[in-house]
């Protein structure tokens, strides 16, 4: 796997464990919308009941746009 996106695939996976300004000082804030897209997905699929300790990018369609 490349290493750029190895590093998004990471990025993506902190998304949804690390803090909002945890992410940011880590990123920057010019990938704020990974994080923010990230939440909004997982806050989706609570509010749809769906299992979340199953593997993520079963059920993840990619958020585009910046946010």
């Amino acid at each position: 796997m490349g290493k750029v996106k190895a590093y998004f695939m990471e990025m993506d996976e902190d998304a949804k464990t690390m803090k909002e300004e945890e992410f940011i000082k880590k990123y920057g804030e010019q990938y704020h919308y990974v994080w923010r897209n990230e939440q909004i997905w997982l806050a989706s699929e609570k509010k749809k009941g769906i299992e979340l300790d199953r593997d993520p990018d079963d059920l993840h369609e990619m958020w585009e746009g910046g946010g």
